[in-house]
């Protein structure tokens, strides 16, 4: 084989390694890129990562009733969510109810001070 074969062999391998190398560095990369889909199984990190929370939130959300398991989907977890949350009219009576405990914890202060 003459040197400028050799070269010309040596520079074709060289280009095949390196697109090689920048293509598995994309694909490395595409993996933390993605973001799990809406029926994907996931795990507890991962779990809830994509529902904004720490992981402990899921497991105190799993003491309450979440469903999780290995099949678990965030659709899943935000369904639960959404079944367990109270509603804004729910929200405004509790809401409700405390200025009105307040009111008479405010009240009975009121009362045993004018006593004394």
């Amino acid at each position: 084989m003459s040197p400028a074969s050799r070269q010309l062999l040596v520079d074709a391998v060289y280009k095949v390694r390196t697109d090689t190398d920048e293509a598995m560095k994309k694909v490395r990369g595409l993996g933390r890129q993605l973001k799990p889909g809406p029926n994907q199984p996931l795990n507890v990190t991962e779990l809830a990562t994509a529902l904004g929370v720490h992981r402990s939130t899921i497991y105190e959300w799993k003491k309450l009733g979440l469903p999780l398991g290995l099949r678990t989907t965030v659709e899943q977890c935000r369904k639960w969510l959404e079944e367990i949350r109270p509603t804004a009219a729910q929200e405004a009576e509790v809401e409700e109810r405390r200025r009105q405990l307040k009111a008479r914890e405010r009240n009975k202060r009121g009362n045993v001070r004018n006593v004394r």
